[in-house]
């Protein structure tokens, strides 16, 4: 989510503000891991959307039509975009990047969309900025289902939640660091480096 190029790691590195950084901390995560934890909780958000709309409509639960899974389909792909798009919004307001340094993409050897940036940000940032989504999307999408029990929109507030699994899997391990170490690694968010001054330690961050 930070950075991807031994370029951008060289200019951080040489820049006044941050020369004096050291590495301090390593996280490296395993994609197996990663879906070994999203995965299943994915399946079982969506049993409990679905468990919680046939509880809200025992008496006439209406289920979809070709049609209206073509709509359901598309406001998947439109979720997903969104999710990216406010990754990209966070780093804008606590990371204070331009919209020029943002970049997205998607991660050609597992199949990931990611929104990046070359600009350092702190870990408190980082974590913000990968929690975001699930509360701006997760939220209003669940609220929706308990006023207006539909179908397809449970199906809508799980995948919407379900799709920031991973990013949750990232922000738990992320936990315990300071949260003012600077954040390093590629997009995937796979391998995670962290800076900090010489004399701060890498134990229980500070509440933000």
């Amino acid at each position: 989510m930070v950075w991807s190029s031994a370029v951008a790691k060289r200019d951080f590195m040489q820049n006044g503000e941050h020369s004096s950084l050291k590495k301090v901390a390593e996280i490296r995560l395993s994609m197996f891991k990663l879906n070994l934890f999203a995965i299943p909780t994915s399946m079982l958000i969506f049993i409990f959307y679905l468990v919680t709309y046939f509880l809200l409509m025992p008496r006439d639960p209406k289920l979809l039509s070709r049609f209206e899974m073509l709509g359901v389909a598309f406001i998947f792909v439109a979720i997903v975009f969104s999710h990216e798009l406010l990754h990209a919004l966070a780093l804008l307001i606590w990371g204070k990047v331009s919209r020029s340094d943002i970049k997205f993409g998607v991660n050609k050897k597992h199949r990931i969309p990611y929104t990046h940036t070359d600009v350092p940000v702190k870990l408190w940032v980082y974590r913000r900025v990968a929690i975001f989504p699930l509360i701006v999307l997760g939220l209003p999408w669940t609220l929706v289902l308990i006023l207006i029990p539909r179908y397809w929109i449970a199906l809508c507030a799980a995948w919407a939640v379900s799709g920031s699994m991973g990013d949750i899997f990232i922000w738990f391990k992320t936990c315990g660091y300071s949260k003012e170490f600077i954040v390093q690694g590629p997009p995937d968010g796979l391998e995670i480096d962290l800076y900090g001054e010489e004399n701060q330690h890498s134990g229980q961050a500070e509440s933000d």
